[in-house]
């Protein structure tokens, strides 16, 4: 949930964080297909949003394929499932929806997302849904796709050197050498 978190707060606060890093970030809260379903692959032509968290039974992760996540695991610390008023309170933290609703730009933020195509999660379907609304306002994500990644430390470690690449350019004014530079120029 770092992922999830980093792009959320940079969203909220861009005047505090302008870069923000996620590494299988689940970024779309209420990412579902046209026809409900939660582990479905994403589809611009078949997307819905999830209107409803009352069924704690509904499975969000898969391992194994025996060892099943359900809803109620990660809603229930957070939400009231039968608080009608969660679906609205999980939009106002969702960042695919933030984008439009706070008018993040394409001169705004620094972002990075790492992701893979097995995720037992489903975050690939959350990602793709996000960079397709990130497309539409014209928001820059440096995007790092591993086709058999799935959701666990031998895929984010791959991800690693491309982060610390990406990241070189963007932390370089703030390096000690820029610092002593600067001084000396003033």
């Amino acid at each position: 949930m770092g992922g999830f978190a980093s792009f959320n707060q940079s969203f909220k606060h861009p005047d505090r964080f302008k870069t923000a890093v996620g590494i299988f970030p689940p970024l779309n809260l209420r990412w579902v297909d046209c026809h409900c379903r939660y582990m479905a692959n994403f589809d611009p032509c078949c997307w819905g949003w999830r209107m409803s968290v009352r069924n704690g039974r509904e499975v969000i992760g898969r391992f194994y394929g025996i060892v099943f996540v359900r809803l109620k695991r990660l809603i229930d610390p957070l939400y009231d499932r039968n608080d009608p008023a969660t679906i609205y309170l999980m939009s106002l933290e969702n960042p695919t929806e933030m984008i439009s609703r706070l008018g993040i730009g394409p001169d705004t933020h620094n972002l990075y997302i790492g992701y893979g195509g097995k995720d037992e999660f489903n975050i690939d379907a959350q990602v793709e849904s996000f960079l397709y609304v990130a497309r539409e306002h014209h928001l820059p994500v440096r995007v790092d796709f591993i086709p058999n990644g799935r959701h666990n430390l031998d895929t984010a470690i791959r991800f690693l050197p491309n982060i610390i690449d990406w990241l070189a350019p963007i932390l370089a004014p703030y390096s000690p050498e820029a610092s002593v530079e600067n001084l000396q120029t003033d």
